[in-house]
């Protein structure tokens, strides 16, 4: 009996070592992920100011505009980006010829290897240089740039964003890696561009990749994780490491492996004097504590899982209450810019492309408008009478195009529409998880089809969601509605969806099930009717 003991306690020790360890990574992959977003979300603002200046600056006959115009345009726009240091536009001698910052002196940087870069290839495309030094402050900068093309393909200049390479820092030093951890910014040339914890010594240089790291930078990966020693502080720590969009950038997300055990040994500790008290008195209590410690254990992933939930939630509200201002913006300016009488038949294509940039910008606002209400809590909402077309519309408002990019093939059978009892977001909820998981399930199928069919059962209404992936495995139906249980890989699913589902319908006081006897992959919700006066 003690040996069978020994043996459990060892297990759960290494399975706990194991979990604490796959937490870490997730946590870490998570923190990569949303920095990735955050660097992306301002270097497009910053490429769509540069897009604008260079559309300011090509003309059939070079610069249109006075430089002292062009410097109160920059201005103007670099007043909309607190990330951005000054920009600059230079000659095709690399001469400073339009400066937002007054009083700098004259500045030419036709050395710099941008500049040679662009001349020489011509290339239109965002180019993010090295940390380099400034030629005017010292301080280490990046250097956001795009060529200036004119009609007959001759490069003509360049119009540059500075950024302080201390904004990479100060993004960085608010999220939480603990004490000994650390969070970077390197190039593919293995160039450190910032640091949390700073080291300024190393900053701007060529760093020792491990050969993980190296791999991973040359294979296709978008991520990937690891545990190493730091070569920077000696830590072993368990890394994320994610590319950044199409740059040749990645960050690497270290959390101390010391850290992240802590509470593991310190848990070990406790139990192995606990045992040592259990084999000295009776083993049952040994039996009861190890129940109890599955019991808090599934507690405190059911408390993270919702914990990140609802964080997913307040952050997709709060996405698109930032994206309604730019578009209202964009749809202004569409609308000013317009020919009042179109003169010509150049004229009357300029206004015909407006009015498809509006008609875009208000179905951007009727999807982030679905989204905003789609990302609250409505656990509070009463139950109402609803249209399953309505439902039908807002799923499709935001995941058809999804499906529609993965060349799936979506059809809702034609229905006579009934009003059901329900809260209409919850059921919006459940539809796109079903609609979520069977494009997963058709990765790879030649052909990718959905069928939604509704039923008028009486005194209910059933709602059939199936498609023609591959058939699932009765053992894996029988515990696909558990909590946590997932055959997708790490990063990709929860383990939640189906359990969260199957509950939101009950709580509807309806039916959520898998049918087995469909030839098809088949998942059914019944839902009561609306009783209407």
């Amino acid at each position: 009996m003690g040996l069978a003991v020994l043996i459990v306690f060892c297990l759960e020790a290494y399975s706990s070592y194991k979990s604490e360890i796959r937490s870490a990574e997730k946590h870490a992959h998570n923190l990569s992920q949303v920095l990735e977003e955050q660097l992306l979300s301002s270097v497009k603002k910053i490429d769509l100011i540069l897009l604008d200046l260079q559309d300011g600056f090509q003309h059939k006959d070079g610069i249109h505009k006075p430089a002292a115009d062009m410097a109160h345009f920059m201005r103007a726009h670099r007043q909309r980006l607190p990330e951005v240091y000054s920009l600059k536009f230079f000659n095709e001698n690399g001469d400073l010829v339009v400066n937002d910052i007054s009083g700098q002196g004259k500045l030419n940087i036709a050395d710099r290897e941008f500049f040679q870069y662009f001349k020489k290839t011509g290339n239109d495309m965002l180019t993010i240089t090295r940390p380099i030094k400034g030629r005017i402050a010292p301080t280490w900068i990046v250097v956001l740039c795009r060529p200036v093309i004119d009609e007959k393909n001759q490069f003509k200049g360049v119009i540059t964003a500075s950024m302080q390479v201390d904004y990479f820092r100060d993004m960085l030093v608010n999220v939480n890696i603990g004490e000994k951890g650390s969070i970077a910014l390197f190039g593919f040339d293995s160039t450190m561009y910032a640091r949390v914890p700073e080291k300024k010594e190393i900053m701007g240089k060529q760093l020792p990749l491990t050969k993980a790291t190296r791999t991973f930078i040359s294979s296709g990966k978008k991520f990937d994780s690891y545990q190493d020693y730091s070569s920077v502080d000696g830590f072993e720590k368990v890394y994320s490491i994610r590319k950044i969009g199409e740059f040749p950038l990645f960050f690497a997300v270290g959390l101390s492996t010391q850290e992240i055990l802590n509470s593991w040994k310190y848990r070990t500790i406790l139990y192995i004097v606990f045992l040592s008290i259990v084999f000295i008195t009776f083993s049952g209590i040994l039996l009861m504590y190890l129940r109890s410690v599955d019991t808090l254990e599934e507690q405190r992933k059911l408390s993270i899982q919702s914990a990140k939930l609802t964080t997913l939630g307040e952050m997709a509200s709060n996405i698109a209450h930032e994206i309604n201002n730019p578009l209202t913006v964009i749809s202004t300016l569409a609308m000013i810019s317009k020919f009042p009488e179109e003169q010509n038949e150049r004229e009357k294509r300029y206004n015909i492309n407006q009015d498809k940039i509006i008609q875009t910008v208000d179905r951007i606002a009727k999807i982030i408008q679905s989204l905003r209400t789609f990302s609250r809590d409505s656990y509070d909402d009463p139950i109402l009478p609803t249209s399953l077309q309505s439902i039908f519309n807002t799923t499709f408002e935001l995941c058809l195009q999804r499906l529609k990019n993965n060349q799936v093939e979506v059809e809702l059978v034609p229905f006579e529409d009934k009003m059901i009892n329900c809260r209409e977001y919850q059921i919006v909820q459940v539809l796109m998880n079903l609609l979520n998981n069977s494009l997963d399930a058709l990765d790879g199928q030649k052909e990718k089809r959905i069928i939604i069919t509704v039923e008028d059962c009486g005194k209910k209404m059933k709602i059939l969601v199936q498609d023609n992936g591959p058939k699932i495995p009765d053992d894996i139906a029988e515990k696909m509605m558990n909590p946590f249980y997932t055959t997708k890989e790490m990063g990709k699913g929860t383990g939640l969806g189906l359990s969260i589902s199957r509950g939101i319908i009950e709580n509807h006081k309806g039916e959520f099930y898998f049918d087995k006897n469909h030839p098809f992959t088949t998942f059914v919700i019944e839902l009561p009717k609306a009783e209407l006066n």
